[in-house]
């Protein structure tokens, strides 16, 4: 369901969590992203939570990971906003 970020979202979560699919952190990275980049301030939030579980780190580190919770809180997402204020 390709440009549907709530579906990245979930299935982002099933490759994070190993959800009937094997745990692969890489494509939940992108999946996040794309997520992020559909406007869905959850998705950024979750890039930037796998970038700094220690499950790997994204092109960039967890400079991308920081970026991306930046830009959850530039769309309204409260959440993103208060764990970037708590960072």
């Amino acid at each position: 369901r390709k440009g549907d970020a709530e579906a990245c979202l979930a299935a982002g979560q099933a490759y994070e969590n190993g959800d009937g699919v094997w745990i692969v952190p890489d494509i939940a990275f992108i999946l996040y992203g794309e997520a992020c980049e559909l406007g869905l301030g959850d998705g950024c939030r979750a890039f930037h939570q796998l970038a700094n579980s220690g499950w790997g780190y994204p092109e960039g580190g967890v400079e991308a990971g920081t970026a991306m919770l930046e830009k959850g809180c530039d769309m309204g997402d409260l959440e993103s906003c208060d764990t970037l204020a708590l960072d």
